[in-house]
């Protein structure tokens, strides 16, 4: 990602995300998460628990990075959108 779409990603992470904070699904799947983690925890060593955490953390930073891809796609849509109507 080059400096300007690095740019775009954390302003559109920041400043225009509130709409996934107040979505009712999105908050009810973040408690059904946490709640089945807790679940899974209950039953685990505390070896298993960071094991567990560590897989947590690597498929957040999957979910990172398609995101980045996804914004760069609707980026570039965009700029090909845009060149059309200029025509």
């Amino acid at each position: 990602m080059n400096g300007l779409a690095r740019y775009l990603y954390q302003f559109v992470l920041e400043n225009r995300l509130d709409s996934l904070k107040s979505d009712k699904e999105y908050q009810k799947c973040v408690r059904e998460v946490n709640l089945q983690i807790e679940r899974v925890e209950e039953d685990l060593t505390p070896e298993q628990r960071r094991e567990l955490h560590r897989l947590i953390d690597q498929i957040s930073v999957q979910n990172s990075i398609e995101g980045e891809h996804i914004f760069l796609a609707a980026l570039a849509l965009s700029r090909e959108l845009h060149a059309l109507v200029q025509v």
